[in-house]
């Protein structure tokens, strides 16, 4: 631009002291950006392939050809340095856009192989490393970093984050349990004591003694039958009595009493009646028989059972009564259901017999049958 400025055809004009200065400084100014443009459309044919050699190697004017050498008059590209090699306006105009390639210390300039720095690109910002095939976009370059500061609906719905919710679960079922039903316990006697006022006479057939309640049948032929005091007439009960042997022959028997028709005449001593006993012997037998005034009705003679304890081992008899049904227990095992419908409720009470026989009563319960 200095050599043209300087040129002979320009500084012999004789015309330049008539121009206002104003007009010489825009001259000057539009030579300038002439210059500068015609710079950075060579820059960027350059750099998009379409020269190989810059427009001015080996020129000293600008415009001119009388100064070139012959070798250099024509490019690379076929365009040689005249009126009809032209630029087209797009690539003049365009902005410049340096290449970069990816290397491990930062963008790397291609026309200089040098790290480029940030001041070469504005708004740019340095790359990660990357592999060679890999372009980084200005979108991707310029790209925020990601913001480490998550919103409450954000971490709501990551399932790491601290703040778990929890689901409500369905309530367990609960595990069924057995039905338990209350006993109904009319009497627990164990003979502490004779609050209840049980016929009590050692010298005769029945005696508090030893933790219990002894039945002595003292004379031949005779049986002890005693009503257990002050429970009333009775359709459903359950009558349970813990008896043992403690004397006499074999052969001997002892056991309950169900549905007595007479109120207060089981004494001990008196003979008739009208109830039901069921007995267990201590030869390991059970029987079960009805009193009809002064005579006996056989409803199950001395049978053998297994579940019987012989001897003066404990035995613990159970007589259920539930309608016309009778039912008789031993040790807890059923051993016989006798039908009657002719007694159809009654007393309760207890019973021993056989010559010379005694039994030692330990425990009663008397409970209502549901």
């Amino acid at each position: 631009m200095f050599a043209i400025l300087g040129s002979p055809a320009l500084t012999e004009w004789p015309h330049w002291s008539r121009l206002p200065r104003a007009a010489v400084v825009l001259v000057a100014l539009g030579l300038v950006t002439s210059m500068v443009a015609l710079v950075d459309s060579e820059r960027v044919a350059i750099q998009t392939g379409i020269l190989e050699t810059p427009l001015h190697v080996g020129a000293n004017r600008i415009g001119t050809t009388a100064d070139t050498p012959a070798d250099s008059d024509t490019i690379s590209s076929g365009c040689a340095i005249d009126d009809s090699c032209t630029i087209s306006e797009e690539l003049a105009s365009a902005e410049p856009i340096p290449v970069f390639e990816s290397s491990s210390t930062g963008p790397v300039d291609a026309r200089t192989q040098t790290t480029a720095q940030p001041a070469e690109r504005p708004n740019a910002t340095t790359a990660t490393a990357a592999s060679p095939s890999e372009s980084i976009s200005d979108a991707t370059v310029n790209a925020p970093a990601p913001s480490m500061a998550a919103t409450n609906s954000q971490v709501a719905q990551t399932p790491s984050s601290a703040a778990v919710s929890v689901l409500p679960t369905a309530p367990l079922a609960a595990t069924p349990q057995p039905t338990i039903v209350a006993r109904r316990i009319v009497l627990d006697e164990r003979f502490a004591n004779n609050a209840r006022g049980w016929p009590n006479n050692p010298q005769s057939t029945a005696w508090l003694a030893d933790g219990g309640y002894q039945l002595f049948a003292r004379e031949s032929g005779k049986f002890v039958a005693i009503g257990v005091p002050s429970i009333p007439r009775l359709r459903n009960v359950t009558l349970t009595g813990s008896f043992r042997k403690i004397g006499g022959p074999p052969g001997g028997g002892y056991g309950l009493i169900v549905r007595d028709q007479e109120v207060g005449s089981r004494d001990g001593l008196n003979q008739e009646g009208r109830y039901l006993v069921l007995e267990v012997g201590d030869l390991g037998e059970i029987g079960v028989w009805q009193r009809d005034g002064g005579r006996w009705i056989d409803r199950l003679p001395w049978t053998p059972s297994s579940v019987v304890r012989p001897g003066n081992l404990t035995n613990e008899v159970t007589v259920r009564t539930l309608g016309e049904h009778i039912t008789f227990l031993v040790n807890g095992t059923e051993v016989t259901t006798q039908i009657d419908a002719t007694l159809a409720e009654g007393y309760v009470g207890i019973f021993t017999g056989g010559d010379g026989n005694q039994a030692m009563l330990e425990r009663l319960l008397v409970e209502p049958t549901d």
